[in-house]
C-alpha cells in the first residue's frame, strides 16, 4: 500500500451494477485484464501466458493496451482479429 490509499478491485463482468459506464463514459471499448478467471468469463480460449507470449515477441500488438502497470485485453478488437482470420480462410 503506497501512499495509505488501498486500490480497489472493481469487476468488469457486464452483468454487476456499478460497472457500467455512467452518462458521461465515452468508454469505446471493453478491457479485460489479462487473468485466466477474467479470459475464462469473457469466452477467451486462450491462456493468460499465451497472451502474454503474445504480447511479449509482438504479436497482434493491436489487441493489448497498457493502462499504468496492468496490461488488458480490448475484446472489440480480439473479436475483429477472430473475424479476419475466419474470413481470410474462406
Amino acid at each position: 500500500m503506497r501512499g495509505g490509499v488501498k486500490a480497489t478491485r472493481r469487476s468488469h463482468k457486464p452483468g454487476n451494477p456499478g460497472s457500467s459506464p455512467g452518462p458521461a463514459s465515452k468508454s469505446r471499448y471493453t478491457l479485460i485484464p489479462l487473468t485466466q478467471e477474467a479470459l475464462d468469463d469473457a469466452g477467451i480460449p486462450l491462456s493468460v501466458w499465451t497472451l502474454r507470449d503474445w504480447r511479449k515477441y509482438g504479436r497482434h500488438p493491436e489487441i493489448f493496451v497498457k493502462l499504468g502497470r496492468r496490461v488488458f485485453l480490448v475484446l472489440e478488437k480480439w473479436n475483429a482479429l477472430i473475424e479476419k482470420k475466419i474470413n481470410s480462410r474462406r
